[in-house]
Parts: C-alpha cells; sequence; structure tokens
C-alpha cells in the first residue's frame, strides 16, 4: 500500500467519524438532525404563535354544572 492509499484511508475514516460524530452531538443536544427536523422547529415556533392569539380557556363553573346535568 502506498502512501496514497493510506492518506484516502485515513481521510474517509476522518469523515465518516465527523458525520457520526455530528449526528451524535445533535441527538445529545436534542437539535433536529434529520430532513425534517425543520419541520418540527417551524411547527413548534407556530403551535406557540397560535396559543399566544388564541390562549386556552378554563371552563367556567356554570359549564361544568351543565355537562353533568346531561
Amino acid at each position: 500500500m502506498g502512501p496514497f492509499e493510506i492518506i484516502l484511508i485515513i481521510l474517509v475514516v476522518l469523515f465518516f467519524l465527523g458525520l457520526v460524530g455530528n449526528y451524535l452531538y445533535r441527538k445529545f443536544k436534542h437539535l433536529p438532525s434529520g430532513g425534517c427536523g425543520d419541520c418540527t422547529i417551524n411547527a413548534k415556533r407556530l403551535l406557540k404563535e397560535y396559543r399566544k392569539a388564541y390562549p386556552p380557556t378554563s371552563p367556567s363553573s356554570s359549564d361544568i354544572e351543565n355537562s353533568k346535568k346531561k
């Protein structure tokens, strides 16, 4: 094996170790790690905006009493 082949093998191994390391880092830090990872960030942002615009209301006591009577 010549020096070119040894350097090529080392570079390929380092490349794949970098990919695996990046994947594990993203999983450990709970960051999106796939192609659809950006979708979850957008969905969370939209859900937060929706909840801010339409805050959940607790049912009034009369609503609870009316539901028990049915």
